[in-house]
């Protein structure tokens, strides 16, 4: 008990860290009970309605109920705006603290300025594209010359091998060899992926590679849409459809789509 004869076990908030407010959902339920309490009734005289309507007057009393439904869902749908306001202001207000500091880093924004890492990776997209190519360049004119040397070593050891020189023949047959191998060795760079051409790392241990992941740019008109077919959601293609609808109205034909009027209840 407290001095004022409140039992602490009744209400914890007055015991050890009772300064913590009770759940949100605990004081919403009770500072919304009338709104709450509208509800019920409604699936009650809901619940009174058969499944099918057959008569005029199922539709009078549906009317009188979604009358009532309409008016408890906007004093609900107003009610949590209005809890919910604060916090969405305080959010804001923390985003527009944080925003131009991470804007400074990075733009998410289309036509915005770059920020600091966007500058940096187009700086360096540029120079390990350079990289890249250079050294596969190398790598193709290092192969060549390796092709070639190979042959040369093989010409020079059938020439000796024919004038009786076993050991010249042989160096040269061993060159060959060897020049093989660097073609080989060459060759690996020109299939090698970007990261193993291009792979830095600095003193403190940060690695900087390159990555070639595929992209694309399409021309609309002439993408075809019937490839795409088994990788287009639903739903995109029946915001298609809308959109088409709007423009064509009813019509219009469209292969595959069935465009017709769909008769619902409505109520005011």
């Amino acid at each position: 008990m407290t001095a004022a004869g409140i039992s602490v076990a009744a209400d914890p908030r007055l015991g050890i860290g009772g300064n913590n407010p009770p759940p949100t959902a605990t004081i919403l339920a009770e500072k919304y009970a009338s709104l709450l309490a509208a509800i019920e009734p409604l699936a009650e005289l809901a619940d009174d309605l058969p499944a099918e309507f057959t008569t005029p007057e199922h539709i009078a009393k549906t009317a009188e109920i979604v009358k009532d439904g309409r008016k408890a869902l906007r004093e609900l749908e107003e009610a949590r705006d209005k809890e919910g306001r604060p916090h969405l202001e305080a959010k804001r207000e923390i985003d527009e603290w944080f925003s131009p500091k991470m804007l400074r880093l990075k733009q998410t924004k289309k036509n915005g300025a770059p920020g600091i890492l966007d500058i940096l990776q187009g700086r360096a997209d540029d120079y390990q594209r350079k990289v890249d190519a250079q050294k596969r360049k190398e790598a193709e004119e290092a192969r060549l010359k390796a092709v070639e040397a190979e042959r040369e070593q093989r010409r020079l050891a059938e020439v000796a091998a024919a004038q009786a020189q076993p050991i010249a023949a042989n160096a040269h047959a061993e060159a060959a060899k060897a020049a093989a191998v660097q073609a080989e060795k060459s060759a690996a760079v020109a299939v090698a992926t970007p990261a193993e051409v291009t792979r830095v790392r600095s003193e403190t241990g940060a690695v900087a590679s390159a990555s070639a992941p595929l992209t694309f740019e399409a021309n609309y008109n002439a993408v075809d849409l019937g490839a795409l077919r088994p990788y287009l959601k639903p739903e995109w293609i029946d915001q298609a459809i809308r959109a088409w609808i709007k423009v064509n109205g009813e019509t219009g034909e469209l292969g595959g789509v069935r465009v017709y009027r769909e008769v619902k209840a409505s109520f005011r």
